[in-house]
Parts: structure tokens; sequence; C-alpha cells
């Protein structure tokens, strides 16, 4: 994990030392994110045996943000999902945002509305697992905070 993990953030660094070279990164707004994070049981206080994925990180995606005008990235503790990555990029720059295929706004309150509910399935291959329903898992509720153990709840396999 180390080396793949490390050649990627160095060619992000490689294309942001461009970016400034030529003149266009203070001015522009960048998203970095991914699709999942990956337990690595680095971090002894993340780690649970109540938990079908042991440890926290697993859910932990990388999400970066440097907007407009800023020439650094700060780290927030703010709860974030990849959810919230349109909402990011149309801040400030289309009001009201609507989804064109739904017809519904587009906007991150949901996950401000009370605990979210997470799926963990090992069946994560698109031939099996694919439509409008997902194949029974491991379902958690989760409120605020991710890294402190006592935000997670676990509501069954189904």
């Amino acid at each position: 994990h180390y080396h793949i993990n490390m050649v990627a953030l160095m060619k992000v660094g490689e294309w942001l030392d461009y970016l400034r070279d030529n003149g266009v990164y203070d001015n522009t707004r960048i998203i970095i994110v991914s699709d999942h994070g990956r337990g690595l049981n680095q971090f002894e206080d993340l780690l649970s045996d109540d938990l079908c994925f042991k440890d926290v990180m697993a859910l932990n995606p990388l999400l970066m943000v440097k907007d407009f005008g800023s020439n650094s990235m700060a780290t927030v503790d703010t709860f974030m999902t990849n959810a919230d990555v349109p909402t990011l990029a149309m801040k400030d720059l289309i009001s009201d945002p609507v989804n064109p295929f739904t017809g519904e706004r587009i906007t991150s309150d949901a996950k401000s509305s009370g605990e979210q509910r997470v799926l963990i399935s090992t069946e994560w291959r698109v031939a099996y697992n694919h439509g409008k329903t997902f194949l029974p898992g491991d379902w958690y509720a989760v409120r605020e905070n991710i890294f402190d153990l006592n935000n997670w709840t676990s509501l069954g396999n189904w």
C-alpha cells in the first residue's frame, strides 16, 4: 500500500507544481477524492471488533479541496462524504444547482439531518451488485465524527 500511495501522491504533487509554474494554481478550485479508504490497522484507537470492517479508516476516503484564491489545502474536521463533491464543485459558481436527471436540488443538507447509513459489502463487483438495490451486507449508522467509535451503531446484516 505504501508504494502505490506514495507514487500517486508524488504525481499529484507534480501536477500541482505544474499548475503553480503556469500561474493557474491560485485561481483554480481543485478537488481530489477517492472512492474509499483502506483499513491498515495503523491507529489502535480506530480499531473495533464490534465493526465488521474492524478499522474505521476503511471508510475514510481521501477528500482534498483547494478553493479559488487559496494557495493551500487545510485539514478540517467537519463531517464530509464523497457525496459533498458536487456541492463543493458548484459552490459560488451556480446558485441553486439542480440535478439535470432527477430535477432535485444539489445540496449536502442530508448529511446534517442526523445519522448516516453505511453499507459494507464484500460483493463490490458490478456484475453481481448492480441496479437500484444492494445485495445483503452489514449496515451501520454513523453520526458526526466517524473517528469516535461510540458514534457507530450496527443495524445488522440485510
